[in-house]
């Protein structure tokens, strides 16, 4: 069975609504979060940098998906954002196996075989 680095099945959970949603967050957005990260967050403590990674991840993991507006969030991403966010999104980030795939590709070409 393939591990696919770092794509990323990410599942939310919306806590006022019960609703959940999930995706595959490719590589780029990991890049995308890291990049961000590394403009927004100079001067945050460490412990809490981690968690603004990981909703870095998820938001562009999101757009990048399409699933930004089902998930309700804003246009652009900032720290108040994401403090805004983590009141009321929670996620898991799973690593992507190899029957993940179709996922990415739900409504798109099937997966060969």
């Amino acid at each position: 069975m393939k591990n696919y680095g770092l794509a990323r099945k990410i599942s939310v959970c919306d806590l006022s609504t019960g609703e959940e949603v999930e995706f595959i967050a490719s590589p780029a957005a990991y890049l995308q979060a890291k990049l961000w990260c590394g403009k927004h967050l100079k001067g945050v403590d460490e412990d809490a940098v981690g968690v603004y990674e990981n909703y870095a991840w998820m938001y562009h993991g999101a757009k990048l998906a399409g699933k930004a507006e089902e998930l309700g969030l804003p246009p652009e991403l900032t720290r108040e954002g994401i403090e805004e966010l983590s009141g009321r999104l929670t996620f898991y980030l799973d690593n992507v196996q190899e029957e993940d795939i179709p996922l990415a590709t739900k409504g798109g070409a099937s997966r060969k075989k």
